[in-house]
């Protein structure tokens, strides 16, 4: 993902490092802040934040610190530190996408240090649980980190919750039954029932529950 369109001169991707000794510098002119003001609204270390963007594609970042870079002329440059989130959709093709929701984010390790105008507002970051209950489409939900360098999940994806018969992780986007027995949630299509019945089925039982009844 390429924030290159607005990340200030002091910015640090994996591509393109700041060096220690030059960090160690740039910090030696910085007063540390826990939170800003800016246009009327506070911002907080951890905040979950909208940037501004040249891109059609939505750029999302939490603040991971807050600057005061005091310069020559004695004025004084508010600048936050962010680290990256990437959308769902623009993971590499090698991962099967169905089993990410459209709504899904993953904060990789990827930061940049912006001026402060550069954001544009907060935005609200659920747990799958949490997004599934909210009843809102302008949110996001996360359940995993992800390094753009090795391409793995933290947790990896091994470790996330199944469903159905296929066996595939949790999206809360997709449509599900559950069982009236054993209360496991399965696709439609992965148990021979058509989407339009599975809106209007009051009753349904797998067909292991099926077998263990007979």
């Amino acid at each position: 993902m390429n924030h290159q369109d607005h990340v200030s001169e002091k910015s640090t991707t994996h591509e393109d490092r700041i060096p220690e000794s030059k960090m160690e510098i740039f910090l030696k002119k910085c007063t540390k802040q826990s939170e800003i003001r800016y246009f009327k609204r506070i911002y907080r270390i951890g905040d979950t934040i909208y940037i501004k963007s040249n891109h059609q594609v939505e750029q999302l970042a939490q603040i991971t610190n807050i600057y005061l870079y005091h310069q020559e002329n004695n004025t004084i440059v508010p600048l936050i530190e962010v680290q990256w989130f990437c959308q769902a959709f623009t993971l590499p093709d090698s991962f099967n996408k169905e089993i990410f929701g459209e709504s899904e984010i993953f904060l990789t390790e990827q930061q940049s240090i912006l001026f402060i105008d550069c954001i544009m507002q907060h935005f609200t970051l659920y747990t799958i649980d949490e997004y599934e209950n909210c009843g809102s489409d302008l949110t996001y939900f996360s359940r995993a980190k992800y390094n753009t360098i090795t391409r793995q999940f933290d947790p990896p994806l091994e470790f996330w919750r199944k469903v159905c018969l296929c066996d595939q992780p949790h999206n809360p986007d997709q449509l599900y039954i559950q069982c009236d027995d054993c209360q496991k949630w399965f696709h439609p299509q992965c148990v021979d029932i058509q989407q339009e019945q599975a809106l209007i089925i009051e009753q349904f039982k797998c067909n292991n529950c099926q077998s263990i009844k007979q």
